[in-house]
């Protein structure tokens, strides 16, 4: 990942060197682009937001990675489009828990025909 990294709202995004979005700093609901490695999410004072993963088309083989930052009450939800296999244009849930405390975490693999949890903690 790209040493650049800078504090964005929903949905901005820090470019790296390599002109891939390493860093996308989440703090209400978003689509993310195609380039997105990495997703700092940080839940609302109470309720929930849904953040959604790039077009299974747009990045096969990308691995993304979720991290919690923040304890605030809420909880985010990670779902794909509704473009892989099975969900018939219904967009999934992707975590078996939604990210809600520091240290919850995710990591999607995109086998092109479906995300896939490589790894999962959440509380």
């Amino acid at each position: 990942m790209s040493e650049v990294y800078a504090e964005q709202s929903a949905g901005d995004e820090a470019i790296g060197a390599s002109g891939q979005t390493d860093y996308v700093n989440v703090t209400a609901a978003t689509t993310l682009s195609k380039a997105a490695r990495f997703v700092r999410v940080t839940p609302p004072a109470s309720s929930s937001y849904i953040v959604s993963t790039p077009l299974l088309s747009e990045c096969k083989g990308a691995t993304i990675a979720f991290v919690c930052v923040s304890t605030a009450g809420g909880e985010v939800q990670i779902k794909s489009r509704g473009d892989g296999v099975g969900e018939s244009g219904t967009a999934a849930d992707l975590v078996g828990d939604n990210l809600s405390a520091v240290g919850d975490y995710v990591i999607l693999y995109n086998t092109g025909l479906k995300w896939v949890a490589l790894k999962e903690v959440t509380t």
